[in-house]
C-alpha cells in the first residue's frame, strides 16, 4: 500500500500476516505499541484456530499504519 500524506505528517500502511500462539501473537502487538513512533492497528482478521501438537495456532491479518511528520524541502 502508498503511503498517504495529509496536513504535516505521512500515513504508511504496512499489511502483516501473523502465525502462531495466542500469547505470542499479543506479545509481538504489545512490543510494537512501545515502539517510539505511533503506530495504529487496523483491519484486523483473527482466523480460526488450528491445533499443532495440540497447541491452538491463529492467523492473524491486519494493516499496521505508521505515522511520520512529512518534510518540507
Amino acid at each position: 500500500k502508498e503511503p498517504s500524506a495529509k496536513d504535516f505528517y505521512e500515513e504508511v500502511p504496512l499489511d502483516i500476516k501473523l502465525r502462531g500462539p495466542y500469547g505470542q501473537i499479543v506479545t509481538f502487538l504489545a512490543n510494537i505499541s512501545k515502539l517510539p513512533r505511533i503506530i495504529n492497528v487496523r483491519d484486523v482478521e483473527i482466523g480460526a484456530p488450528t491445533f499443532t501438537d495440540g497447541v491452538p495456532i491463529l492467523e492473524f491479518k491486519g494493516t499496521l499504519v505508521v505515522y511520520r511528520y512529512k518534510e518540507t524541502l
